[in-house]
């Protein structure tokens, strides 16, 4: 693996265009770490890279809720939750690859009422990669959790 990153923070608006479908916007930001650029840099006394700069991704996804349905916790409150697959793309943009980004995942929301859901999501983004000349296709696998807030809609 030539880079890892341990923290990913994004921030996403969705807009539902039915029950089913959503259309989601992100941006994530992210830092870089490598191993193996470092003891390449350290053997050959070059700089390759600056591994402390951000990563930045831009994407578009279209959310699919393929099944919903209830749970009921410990014997008590029950809340709805969503299963849903996700397909889109974007741009990442960090000093070895800057180019088109494809996506697609598997989410999981969880709803605590009317306006709050905790949400679990693993994607892999698959984009163009170049180091020391070459190029690659590289598969970037995210696992995020987070929530969702909803805002009313007012008719």
């Amino acid at each position: 693996m030539l880079f890892r990153s341990n923290v990913y923070v994004q921030g996403a608006y969705t807009f539902h265009v039915s029950e089913s479908l959503g259309l989601e916007a992100s941006f994530g930001w992210s830092r870089a770490e490598s191993d193996v650029v470092r003891l390449i840099e350290n053997d050959r006394g070059i700089s390759l890279l600056r591994l402390e700069t951000p990563i930045f991704t831009y994407m578009g996804h279209l959310l699919w809720s393929i099944a919903y349905g209830k749970l009921r916790w410990f014997g008590g409150r029950i809340s709805r939750f969503d299963l849903y697959l996700a397909a889109g793309g974007g741009v990442t943009d960090n000093q070895s690859a800057r180019g088109l980004t494809f996506s697609g995942g598997l989410g999981l929301k969880f709803y605590f009422g009317s306006w709050f859901a905790l949400r679990f999501d693993v994607r892999d983004q698959i984009l163009s990669q170049e180091l020391l000349g070459e190029q690659s296709i590289v598969n970037n696998v995210t696992a995020t959790f987070g929530m969702s807030v909803f805002l009313p809609v007012r008719n």
